[in-house]
């Protein structure tokens, strides 16, 4: 297919001949390949469900990390519900607690950033795979919870386009989950041991 000719992206038949469709981005032909028939093509109408490159790893390196940042994000709410939980360390380090709180809402800024960054590459690395109108990197901009909506809505997308790609939203739910559990049983601690009178001296 000549550079001239400038055909949009999609599945075409495969320049060597061989008998399966090869995606094409508009500029170059891809590695990314799928069967003649059996499925609908990339260039389905919106609406359709799009099963583009069906087969083809939705998993990158970008997505992971974007999900490891967040786990480690919510691995460290934990030590501060601990710290809330408990009148006699909070009292002795009430200085420095509005540090502590900057300090964390700072680490959730870097991570977020560092999300986007990496949501925009996700995005490249699934379109250069033949997946067609992944999940949008700019609802990562959301905020609070822009990386999860990203983790989740890339997740379904890719799903639909190649057959997997849930692990990410089952790792997230799991780790953000667990955190908050734990945290919400050291509360409900704290609760009951005020209301049986015991001393925090």
């Amino acid at each position: 297919m000549s550079d001239s000719a400038n055909p949009p992206a999609g599945w075409y038949p495969d320049p060597n001949g061989a008998p399966h469709n090869r995606w094409w981005d508009g500029t170059e032909w891809h590695e990314a390949t799928m069967p003649v028939t059996g499925m609908q093509p990339a260039t389905a109408p919106y609406g359709q469900q799009e099963r583009s490159a069906y087969g083809a790893s939705p998993y990158n390196p970008f997505i992971w990390w974007i999900v490891a940042i967040y786990a480690l994000i919510a691995v460290l709410t934990v030590p501060l519900f601990a710290m809330l939980a408990n009148p006699a360390t909070l009292l002795a380090t009430s200085s420095s607690l509005d540090v502590i709180q900057l300090a964390f809402a700072g680490v959730g800024l870097i991570g977020w950033i560092a999300a986007v960054l990496l949501a925009v590459q996700d995005g490249k690395e699934l379109e250069s795979r033949g997946i067609v109108r992944p999940f949008h990197w700019a609802f990562t901009c959301i905020p609070s919870y822009g990386p999860t909506i990203y983790i989740i809505g890339r997740s379904i997308v890719a799903r639909r386009r190649t057959g997997s790609g849930l692990a990410p939203i089952w790792v997230h739910v799991g780790v953000t989950a667990a955190s908050y559990a734990i945290g919400i049983a050291m509360i409900v601690s704290l609760f009951v041991s005020l209301g049986s009178g015991t001393s925090f001296s």
